[in-house]
């Protein structure tokens, strides 16, 4: 009986180190899954910031174009009437 218990006892102690390298690589796989979320929600973020700032920058370029079109109607610019 002896021989048997120790021949279960091995396959116990085979699958418990098995166990263990397999939690090992699951938990490496974990770790980089998030850390590509995460450097993906960075990237985003940053685009988004970028986007932004450039809708601002349009923004003040589509007023200032509006008022210099505003100025320019106002003076008969637009429609020819300087220098006509």
């Amino acid at each position: 009986m002896g021989k048997g218990f120790a021949v279960v006892a091995s396959e116990v102690k085979n699958l418990a180190n098995q166990t263990a390298k397999a939690t090992e690589e699951i938990s490496s796989k974990i770790a980089t899954v998030q850390g590509g979320v995460q450097g993906g929600t960075t990237d985003a973020v940053q685009a988004i910031g970028s986007i932004t700032k450039v809708i601002t920058e349009m923004s003040a370029i589509s007023s200032s174009v509006a008022s210099a079109g505003r100025c320019c109607s106002e003076a008969g610019i637009a429609d020819g009437g300087v220098g006509t």
